[in-house]
This record gives structure tokens, C-alpha cells and sequence, in this order.
């Protein structure tokens, strides 16, 4: 049930709503640093091991039973980008949603009632699937470098082959990250891990004249 249950939730036709962000990568591409097959897995490396860290193992702990609301405030004061954070809001509200249809008994949403950022929602979600922690935690590092592959292959217009060894390549990497979580005992735990461009490429992405992605 667990393994079905991952698989459906790192199935890039899951509706989260990931698929219209690129969560900063397309600022980068439009600054040249990210401009080939090669210049992505690097991109997607370092989002992984910083904030796709803290996603994973937010989401591992939100599917451990950790209190929702405290992991929301921790991951929210880790993420400097407004707009960072407003697109996570809005992709938990997303998972909420689809949630409500698969398991209508397990409500995923805060004390308040509003939806949980988006690695909160995706732990809660992935528990009430039948996951247990470390595999929400491998769900979510592969969602990070899933979503941002898949915005590189459209923003570059790259050689799916090219992508797909991009991200076969890169499994030390989502599996190593997963691991990782697992040193994460509550919310007060979870990593600092950031690069400032990364924050601001989302920034800047948003203020650009006319963009492929929502963030």
C-alpha cells in the first residue's frame, strides 16, 4: 500500500498544481545561468540540498504526527521569499483539495482551518495514504527535482532524453537528501538551508514582463 501510495504521489500527473511553477528557475534561465542539460542538474543540486532539505524533512515530520501549525511557522520562518511562501500556501491549498477526494476522512489543514504550506500538506497526505515518514520525505525530494526538470525542459527546450538522465543521474542525490531528514527530530530541528539567488530568482521571477510560470 505505502510503495502504491508514493508512486501516486511522485506521479508527475498527481494534482498538486506543480506543474505551473518552476519556483524560481525561470528567472535563472532568463540570466543565463541555467542554459543546458548540464547547468540544470547542477541548478537542481543545489535546490535539493537546500530547500528541498527543508521541504523533505518538514514533510517527513508533518508525517510523523508532529504538530502541523508548529512545522507550518518553522518552515515559514526559513523561507525568506514572500513569493516563496505564497506559492507553497497556494500548493497546500491545491494538495488540500485533492486530499479531500482521496481520503475525505484525514482533513489536511491547519488548527485555523487554512491550508498548511505545501511540505506540511504533502507529509499529512502522504500519512494518510498509507506512507510512512521516510517515504513522505523521498516524495518530496523527488517532487523538487521532478518540478524543476520538468520546468527546465520546457523553459530550454531540452532533449527529453537529455532531462530524464538528468534526473536518473541525480537519485544519489533525492535518496541522500531523504536520508538526511531522518537526523530531524521536530520543528525546531529543521535546516536553514538556503542560497540567497534561489530567493531572489523567485523574486525576480515574479516581476518579470511576461513569464511561462506562476512563480
Amino acid at each position: 500500500m505505502s510503495v502504491a501510495s508514493l508512486l501516486l504521489l511522485t506521479d508527475g500527473r498527481f494534482p498538486d498544481g506543480a506543474h505551473a511553477h518552476s519556483h524560481g528557475l525561470e528567472a535563472a534561465v532568463e540570466a543565463g545561468r541555467v542554459h543546458d542539460a548540464a547547468s540544470l542538474a547542477g541548478y537542481v543540486t543545489g535546490r535539493l540540498w537546500t530547500s528541498g532539505w527543508l521541504d523533505a524533512a518538514t514533510a517527513r515530520l508533518a508525517a510523523a504526527g508532529h504538530d502541523p501549525d508548529e512545522l507550518d511557522r518553522a518552515w515559514s520562518v526559513r523561507t525568506p521569499s514572500a513569493t516563496a511562501r505564497a506559492t507553497a500556501r497556494a500548493l497546500g491549498r491545491s494538495l488540500a483539495r485533492t486530499a479531500s477526494h482521496l481520503v475525505p476522512d484525514a482533513p489536511v489543514a491547519l488548527a485555523d482551518g487554512r491550508p498548511p504550506v505545501q511540505p506540511v500538506a504533502l507529509g499529512l497526505v502522504a500519512a494518510a495514504l498509507g506512507c510512512d515518514p521516510g517515504e513522505a520525505a523521498l516524495a518530496s525530494a523527488h517532487g523538487t527535482a521532478a518540478t524543476l526538470a520538468a520546468a527546465g525542459l520546457r523553459l530550454l527546450s531540452l532533449d527529453p532524453f537529455a532531462v530524464s538522465a538528468v534526473l536518473h543521474d541525480l537519485r544519489p542525490a533525492v535518496a541522500g537528501v531523504a536520508d538526511r531528514t531522518r537526523s530531524v527530530g521536530g520543528a525546531t530541528d529543521l535546516p536553514h538551508a538556503s542560497t540567497p539567488l534561489a530567493e531572489i530568482d523567485v523574486e525576480h521571477q515574479a516581476a518579470l514582463p511576461t513569464r511561462l510560470f506562476r512563480s
